[in-house]
């Protein structure tokens, strides 16, 4: 799963005050440089749940781990990430109906993005019912974008016809743009307006991973075309330099619907289950995070050792591997 996962990318929530990006499409080139990096100073900090807890037999772990670390840094911007495993949901739906602050990472699957939003709508409903205050409440759900294609194209590859190997580098903007579908369906009508009249904050889609990791693609795939009103997008430093340079901006989010729905028929058809991709994707990730959570942990334990034995007057890091 390489290092998509772990937070080396940056990331950002927009400030109530700053342009949409449908805004700055009339914005020239130096505003548009200049609101970029204004947008890298971001007012959320996240926190991974031990990865541990996020194996599909521990969803009260889950949740009692996530509900220590938002006791433990009580600030009102943190954001407690939470893998959207199946054992996930159910901790994300009472982290939000406790009035916490969540970034519900590692989707993969339109499915699995279903039931992320109706943990989220579920848990505001019954925070309303026991009084919170939903304006408190922030989320993003973050959907993971680049690796849908490395796995999707490997299975193409494997496939070998030519109906499948046309699809190669299609899967995963298809699969973004109709999740970003499913987001405008299920945060509008009665249901939401009733919790939103309550001061309820959408939950954005978080476009994650969006790297490029083939380099025949354009460097820019994974920005250029999924472009749209409330939604962010993680971009590691030389992605942003590369959009800098050559992006395009401009609405791109909600067009080609119909052609992404096509890509998700034609993938069916040479036999590429998406839902299995997402599933296999997914694994994949919460074992990246368990690798990194040790690495940590072993780094930790090193550095407390060292402290130990230095009756803490020389400083850890220095000496860490």
């Amino acid at each position: 799963m390489g290092h998509d996962c772990c937070p080396k990318t940056v990331g950002r929530v927009r400030l109530a005050d700053e342009p949409t990006t449908a805004g700055r499409n009339a914005m020239g080139h130096h505003e548009q440089r200049e609101t970029l990096h204004r947008s890298l100073a971001a007012p959320s900090v996240g926190h991974v749940v031990g990865p541990a807890a996020g194996d599909d037999r521990a969803a009260a772990a889950t949740t009692t781990a996530a509900r220590a670390l938002h006791q433990r840094i009580d600030q009102p911007n943190l954001f407690v990430k939470i893998p959207a495993t199946a054992a996930g949901i159910p901790a994300i739906r009472a982290m939000i109906s406790e009035g916490r602050s969540i970034n519900i990472t590692l989707i993969f699957s339109l499915a699995r993005y279903a039931e992320v939003i109706e943990a989220y709508l579920a848990g505001l409903e019954a925070h309303a019912a026991a009084g919170g205050d939903l304006a408190a409440v922030h989320s993003v759900a973050s959907f993971f974008v680049s690796r849908v294609d490395t796995e999707v194209d490997r299975r193409l590859e494997q496939t070998g016809t030519g109906d499948a190997r046309a699809l190669l580098g299609q899967a995963a903007v298809a699969q973004a743009k109709l999740a970003y579908q499913l987001f405008r369906e299920r945060f509008a009508g009665r249901r939401w307006q009733r919790l939103a009249g309550l001061g309820a904050r959408l939950q954005r889609p978080l476009w994650a991973s969006t790297s490029v990791k083939n380099p025949a693609y354009p460097d820019t795939r994974y920005v250029d075309d999924l472009i749209g009103p409330d939604t962010v997008n993680t971009l590691p430093e030389v992605t942003i330099a590369a959009f800098e340079d050559h992006g395009v901006l401009a609405r791109t989010l909600d067009t080609g619907i119909a052609q992404a729905e096509a890509v998700t028929r034609r993938l069916a058809a040479v036999g590429v289950d998406m839902d299995d991709v997402g599933l296999t994707l997914e694994q994949e990730g919460v074992a990246s995070f368990t690798k990194s959570f040790e690495e940590v942990l072993a780094a930790l334990g090193v550095a407390s050792v060292i402290e130990n034995r230095s009756g803490g007057d020389s400083a850890p890091s220095s000496s860490m591997p």
